[in-house]
């Protein structure tokens, strides 16, 4: 689970993936657009996983240089 929460006692912000820092920002504004990036290669993730399993031939994020 992704969060954000106030790095240390500084007056950064910080993204979180549980107990794991994923980044750290200046501003709060930063902080949310990083979470909203990973979030979106989450769910492209998702879904490409899902046509693979249906067996529709999409390639995955990475592969299109072999097509």
């Amino acid at each position: 689970m992704l969060r954000i929460a106030r790095y240390k006692t500084t007056r950064h912000w910080a993204v979180y993936e549980g107990q794991t820092l994923i980044a750290v920002t200046l501003y709060k504004r930063g902080a949310q657009e990083v979470l909203r990036r990973l979030q979106a290669r989450e769910e492209a993730a998702a879904v490409e996983r899902h046509h693979a399993e249906e067996g529709e031939h999409y390639p995955l994020t990475g592969d299109t240089d072999l097509w």
